[in-house]
């Protein structure tokens, strides 16, 4: 299982000749939740240890805790998924019922089969361990609500890390938008291979940074653009904000050809296809198409949406969300140096 800020992800990967004990343990999970303050009690605690390892511990791992506060001010997606402490620890059995008794139910979920299957027998399967499961009324939502930025944030980190890191990161507009395409194009073009604008210019050309890049993170209301480069010991992270700065301007003003633009869209459409070639991953993609823009059948049209921006497309977009007066950026110092390097 996962869970993301949008969606959870329950799934199994089972022979064809157990597919009634994969649809039957499924069904369990909706059926009803058995819990109580010692069972609950191990869950927290392993919960804050999965903390400790993907953000306490980490090099950089408080990023995820503090860049979602500054880019959706009242609310949204203002809350890293894995949650704060102190919430974890006041999780309660009633609460958590509650929860559940909201979210778990037939008409809150999707279930999607793919394999070596009977169509007509899987469906009298799935009839016959979910159709009598009670739906437990009308499943509460609230609406997605946040402000958003209209300057540049800038905050210095001292901590525990050996090289010092800069993250300047956008807020932009969720998957599946002409946007979501044109960055994620942009984002290839930055930063995959050797031959990316950040790596040549950061790594390769002027030895600035040991490793440079994008983490892009789209959801369903809107996505996360970060650029990040971690420096070489005695490098200042206000040159190399400035390069990072130089790159952005040559992309908004056009300084790039078409044949980059093709690199990018070729890569993206293997990874595209790669994600198609397991039961799995075909499961997944059918499942999220339908669930947040109500067409399974989206999964084929993913290329073509790809295909569909241009240039021009790219540089409006850059543009318009990856401005200096939009954005939050974090420079992370190590504790042992106070000069700002």
């Amino acid at each position: 299982a996962y869970t993301t800020q949008d969606k959870s992800v329950y799934y199994l990967l089972f022979p064809s000749n157990q597919l009634e004990f994969a649809i039957w343990i499924e069904s369990c999970r909706m059926t009803d939740l058995i819990i109580n303050n010692e069972t609950l009690q191990i869950q927290k605690e392993v919960i804050l240890e999965e903390k400790k390892e993907v953000i306490d511990n980490r090099p950089y791992g408080s990023l995820n805790l503090k860049l979602p506060k500054k880019l959706f001010i009242t609310g949204g997606y203002s809350t890293e998924i894995i949650g704060l402490e102190e919430d974890i620890l006041n999780a309660s059995v009633d609460k958590t019922k509650r929860f559940y008794d909201n979210f778990y139910k037939p008409s809150n979920a999707l279930l999607t089969i793919s394999g070596d299957i009977d169509i007509e027998k899987t469906s009298d399967l799935i009839e016959k361990y979910f159709g009598q499961i009670p739906d437990k009324g009308k499943t509460i939502k609230s609406e997605f609500e946040s402000g958003f930025v209209y300057k540049e944030e800038d905050e210095t980190i001292y901590d525990n890390v050996n090289l010092p890191g800069l993250f300047i990161s956008y807020r932009v507009p969720g998957e599946n938008t002409d946007e979501f395409y044109s960055l994620d194009i942009l984002g290839n073009m930055l930063s995959w291979g050797e031959s990316s604008f950040l790596y040549r210019r950061l790594v390769h050309d002027k030895m600035l940074a040991a490793e440079a890049g994008i983490m892009y993170e789209p959801k369903e209301h809107a996505g996360i653009f970060t650029i990040y480069a971690i420096l070489m010991p005695g490098i200042e992270t206000e040159l190399v904000k400035s390069e990072i700065d130089s790159v952005l301007h040559e992309i908004t003003n056009g300084k790039f050809n078409e044949s980059e633009i093709q690199k990018a869209k070729n890569l993206i459409e293997a990874r595209e296809i790669y994600k198609l070639q397991t039961n799995l991953s075909k499961c997944e993609s059918l499942s999220h198409y339908k669930v947040f823009y109500g067409n399974a059948e989206e999964v084929n049209r993913i290329t073509d949406k790809y295909n569909s921006i241009d240039k021009a497309s790219i540089v409006k977009t850059a543009s318009k969300y990856l401005s200096v007066n939009k954005r939050v950026i974090f420079r992370y110092i190590p504790k042992n140096n106070k000069s700002g390097f």
